[in-house]
């Protein structure tokens, strides 16, 4: 069977997601019970999510962002990398996700290159 994603901590203080090209909609949802469980740990203060799919920016896989979004918010996520390196990133789908919920409690960052946003994060 092959991993459709990967997920660890890094340095103490990241939850770090990467879905394989060939994760679905159904994969990314059915992961978010362990994105609770990593994300809620009480160091956890920064969250990486890379999807390599090209479809990352659709209507639908739009469910997704907005629902991490929301776990980002709940558990009072500070910095939140997104990465998409097979998709061309859509500002308007950007602007849709983080303008649709005046209350964030994170800064983020938006790139197709995973080492830009890991530095980022870090910094």
């Amino acid at each position: 069977m092959i991993n459709i994603y990967e997920n660890q901590v890094i340095d103490r203080d990241m939850a770090y997601w990467k879905f394989k090209s060939k994760a679905t909609l159904d994969d990314y949802i059915s992961a978010f019970h362990e994105v609770i469980l990593l994300v809620g740990k009480p160091n956890i203060k920064k969250l990486m999510v890379v999807i390599e799919a090209a479809n990352a920016w659709d209507d639908e896989t739009m469910v997704f962002w907005v629902k991490t979004r929301d776990i980002a918010n709940e558990f009072n996520i500070k910095k939140w990398g997104i990465v998409t390196p097979n998709a061309i990133i859509r500002k308007d789908m950007i602007r849709q996700l983080v303008a649709s919920n005046g209350n964030n409690t994170f800064t983020h960052f938006v790139s197709q290159v995973e080492q830009e946003a890991m530095e980022w994060i870090k910094s």
